[in-house]
């Protein structure tokens, strides 16, 4: 019984994650890998009007992200780790390039 809860668990998640990407109006990538996190066109999945970004992070850059308070340093912060999170469980992700 454990064993079937697990692979129905894991089969919800995956058809999950395919219901929102063909369902969604926005573009999702397919990820390549390489040395570095390279991204763009990045959105935050859950925010409707999320301003699309660009990030090239690699061994030897380091990025000091400043602004005002409500900028979005946050959400462009999350969207990073959110993009890198699903590429790395092998999903699509929001963005134009990946």
């Amino acid at each position: 019984m454990e064993e079937l809860s697990f692979i129905l668990s894991e089969l919800d998640v995956l058809t999950t994650i395919a219901s929102v990407v063909i369902t969604s109006n926005g573009m999702w990538c397919r990820p390549t890998f390489s040395d570095g996190l390279s991204g763009k066109g990045m959105r935050h999945p859950c925010i409707k009007n999320c301003v699309p970004n660009d990030c090239t992070l690699t061994s030897h850059k380091t990025i000091i992200l400043t602004g005002p308070n409500m900028g979005g340093k946050s959400t462009y912060i999350r969207t990073i780790g959110v993009c890198a999170y699903l590429a790395h469980i092998g999903c699509y992700v929001p963005a134009v390039e990946f």
